[in-house]
């Protein structure tokens, strides 16, 4: 299965800030129906 034909089935997101002030939000997709232990360990974190 390539990138292209996996689909996300969650999104998790990390708030970035440098020096206290808020400088934005990552937004990551993850593939849990590829891997979907790995997913689920890192969507815990």
């Amino acid at each position: 299965m390539t990138a292209a034909e996996a689909s996300v089935t969650q999104k998790v997101y990390l708030d970035v800030s440098l020096g206290g002030v808020p400088q934005g939000r990552i937004v990551l997709g993850v593939f849990g129906d590829v891997v979907p232990k790995t997913a689920a360990n890192f969507v815990e974190l």
